[in-house]
């Protein structure tokens, strides 16, 4: 028995598939990470997924497809990073709405110095690429409308106009630290992050 077969024994279509599918998207996240765009091919992600070239086709449309989804698992990993952190705090309902808005963005600043991966593909490559600008507008969009939930309890008066212009804002402030443009301290990112925000949200 090979030992594809072996991997495969017992297993439904459906799982392999699965399987297959987060093997292709963890290896596009990787290779987009570490290489960036000219590292990001079908061959390439096909290679270190350990996945054949059919099945990719089978699974995703085309290398714009495997790249939104490496994109949506980047900024999963950063989500998941972040509610960890709201999880351990021993009493996070008895926080003031700035020390939770900080404790967001603390999380999220230590996740992004920890996976320099993340933070390119999140912060640098979606704000350049023809095809994540948009995509990513939208996914930061409903990143702050969950952070201003923590905040402000507006309910259906959200005001979207707020929401987008801190979005925006806050992609353009992670962009330039990360890449160097804007030479602060992780805590002056953070308390400027913090303080902004909520001068925004609960203004």
């Amino acid at each position: 028995m090979t030992a594809d077969e072996q991997r495969w024994r017992g297993t439904s279509p459906a799982d392999r598939t699965e399987d297959r599918r987060r093997r292709l998207v963890e290896a596009g996240c990787e290779l987009l990470g570490r290489e960036g765009e000219t590292g990001f091919s079908v061959r390439a992600v096909c290679r270190t997924a350990a996945v054949g070239p059919r099945h990719f086709y089978e699974i995703f449309a085309d290398l714009d497809a495997l790249l939104t989804a490496s994109y949506d698992h980047a900024v999963g990993l950063l989500a998941e990073s972040v509610s960890t952190a709201i999880t351990a705090e021993q009493n996070p309902a008895g926080l003031s709405s700035r020390d939770r808005l900080r404790l967001i963005f603390s999380a999220a600043v230590s996740h992004l110095e920890a996976h320099p991966d993340v933070a390119r593909i999140v912060f640098g490559i979606a704000m350049a690429n023809d095809v994540l600008r948009v995509h990513a507008a939208v996914t930061l969009t409903s990143f702050v409308d969950g952070v201003r939930d923590s905040v402000v309890d507006d309910g259906p008066t959200r005001d979207a106009l707020q929401t987008t212009m801190l979005s925006g804002g806050l992609a353009a402030v992670f962009s330039g630290w990360l890449s160097g443009g804007l030479t602060r301290s992780r805590d002056e990112i953070v308390d400027y992050c913090t303080d902004v925000s909520m001068m925004i949200l609960a203004g």
